[in-house]
């Protein structure tokens, strides 16, 4: 659970605080063709990154593999720090070099 929470509020802080500037257009945040209408993949990418290194020791704790090194376990235990982080600086470079993906609009389900 908080290897995945670690992460995305890690790419929620630095869009925020650092991307947008503290400043939302409210409205659009509702509107299906807004400005943040569609799939950011700076941060889809960053919250891969930011949860792949807690899968092994995630593996070894459910018993679906049931060796691991201790550093793998240990990152596992501090789970939330490590995704926060690394999802965080990984969002924030992709942003620093003003890497702006094609948007794909949302089709629905």
């Amino acid at each position: 659970y908080s290897a995945l929470l670690g992460p995305i509020v890690g790419i929620m802080v630095v869009d925020y605080w650092w991307c947008r500037k503290c400043e939302l257009n409210v409205d659009d945040l509702y509107r299906p063709q807004g400005q943040y209408a569609g799939v950011n993949a700076a941060a889809v990418w960053a919250l891969v990154i930011g949860v792949l290194p807690s899968v092994p020791g995630f593996l070894h704790q459910v018993n679906i593999v049931s060796t691991s090194v201790s550093f793998w376990d240990d990152i596992y235990v501090y789970s939330w720090f490590v995704g926060f982080f690394l999802a965080g600086g990984v969002y924030r470079l992709a942003s620093d070099l003003k890497w702006q993906p094609a948007k794909q609009p949302h089709q629905g389900f």
